[in-house]
């Protein structure tokens, strides 16, 4: 697939879960050089923040996710029945929708291509058109994590399992300048520092109503009375891993959690993945956050990761002035 432009700048913006968040400072930094890419290609939490940029969003985007706190972030934990992944992803995908509205992906200002991970072939799947977080939803799927996203009866897995920073994909939809933000460089051997963390009741956890998936008519009402007692004492013990996971004194030297496991394996696969995508595809401009302390669900570090992108963005435009040769105004 080619674009229609001769000259394309693609913003590429690679997978990272909370570290994430480093793209809206990566952003603020290329509008404050008057810097606006041809296309943005995107994985996770990288489509999410494209498809916000792409929806003119970004300001009430960085508002909410400034203002998470970690009571705010367990609620959007949907816990289910662990089948297929720990959470649904729905509170998720409407609060997405309530900051960028039901819109679709040939609505959005910016040319925008979401990277997924194809269940049967394990192949990476570009979304360029439909519904904007049907698209996300698919790019954001973490196994074990969340669900797998069905769409036209194929399942979905999170883009970074194939391309956490899909460069490859850039330059193959007819990018000739490739700026390319990596947000998992310093993720091995890192140091996770103790973080002061503002305490809540753990009664909010534990006592937050179960939501039941099963309804009445499709005749599983009475599996459901006898797995109720089970399933509700699971919730309460994935709740209280993400409570344990965010005390500040049990940081460091604790024995890894589920949640622990799930991200830290995704973080170790694209650190790898991208080492070698650099290899293989090198980009004309390199931004490369340092994200080390932040963990897969530390999105009430946003302000700092916001400041992070921003600073690192800005170092490399201030440190090598000829890359805005590549651009093209």
């Amino acid at each position: 697939m080619k674009t229609n432009s001769k000259s394309n700048t693609a913003l590429v913006l690679g997978s990272g879960a909370a570290r994430g968040v480093a793209h809206i400072g990566v952003i603020e930094a290329l509008e404050s050089r008057e810097i606006r890419p041809d296309m943005i290609v995107g994985s996770s939490m990288g489509a999410v923040v494209g498809a916000v940029y792409g929806a003119g969003k970004m300001d009430e985007f960085s508002e909410f996710l400034t203002s998470l706190d970690w009571r705010d972030i367990v609620y959007y934990c949907d816990f289910v029945f662990p089948q297929q992944g720990l959470l649904e992803g729905k509170r998720i995908l409407d609060k997405l929708e309530e900051i960028i509205g039901e819109i679709t992906i040939e609505e959005l200002g910016i040319p925008f291509f979401a990277v997924s991970t194809n269940l049967k072939t394990g192949q990476p799947v570009i979304f360029d058109k439909g519904k904007v977080t049907t698209a996300l939803r698919a790019s954001f799927s973490v196994p074990g994590i969340f669900q797998p996203a069905e769409i036209d009866e194929e399942w979905y897995l999170d883009g970074g399992l194939v391309a956490p920073l899909p460069i490859k994909q850039a330059r193959e939809l007819g990018a000739s300048t490739v700026i390319a933000v990596d947000l998992n460089h310093d993720q091995i051997n890192r140091n996770t520092r103790r973080r002061t963390i503002k305490r809540f009741d753990r009664k909010d956890i534990l006592n937050k109503p179960v939501e039941k998936n099963v309804s009445e008519e499709d005749g599983r009402v009475s599996i459901w009375n006898h797995v109720e007692r089970r399933y509700k004492t699971v919730e309460q013990s994935m709740r209280l891993a993400l409570y344990n996971l965010i005390q500040a004194d049990k940081l460091e030297n604790k024995s890894p959690n589920i949640f622990d496991v799930l991200g830290s394996s995704m973080t170790i696969m694209e650190h790898n993945l991208s080492k070698i995508t650099l290899e293989q595809y090198p980009p004309e401009i390199l931004i490369q956050p340092r994200l080390s302390h932040l963990n897969f669900f530390d999105f009430d570090n946003a302000p700092e990761a916001i400041r992070t992108g921003y600073k690192a963005a800005v170092d490399v435009f201030d440190k090598n002035p000829e890359i805005f040769n590549h651009i093209t105004p």
